[in-house]
């Protein structure tokens, strides 16, 4: 969620759809997902019921940005941020390989350089430290 507003009026529902109770997180997600309007199953499961920590993994070859998230279950997505010198594109990660025209050069971060909603585990292969075969 990309509006602070938004997710306040999220919080604040949260409080008032359920003051008093004792919940479930099942309920919990279930109320947050229809309030935002995403499919948030494969992120709650990332988050909540494992420890591992996703890790964006990508290289450059051929005039093409290749990428995907290992170490996350399957579903897992977020949207990023790639950008490098003037070249700023927007991609959907998942954990399958992907793969889109980069001119943008080798000089490349995702959102806040990996650290979208805190994350911060992020490697690159390829580009200008080794050829990827």
């Amino acid at each position: 969620i990309n509006d602070d507003e938004k997710f306040r009026n999220m919080l604040r529902g949260l409080s008032h759809e359920f003051y008093h109770q004792v919940v479930t997180t099942q309920q919990v997600e279930d109320y947050i997902s229809k309030q935002t309007g995403l499919e948030l199953h494969a992120f709650f499961n990332q988050y909540l019921r494992t420890a591992g920590i996703p890790q964006l993994e990508y290289y450059i070859k051929d005039d093409a940005l290749n990428f995907r998230f290992t170490n996350a279950v399957d579903g897992f997505t977020l949207p990023l941020t790639a950008t490098a010198n003037d070249v700023t594109t927007p991609v959907k990660v998942t954990t399958e390989w992907q793969h889109i025209k980069w001119t943008g050069g080798y000089n490349l971060a995702f959102s806040n350089d990996c650290r979208f909603n805190g994350f911060d585990n992020c490697t690159s292969f390829g580009g200008e430290q080794r050829d990827v075969q």
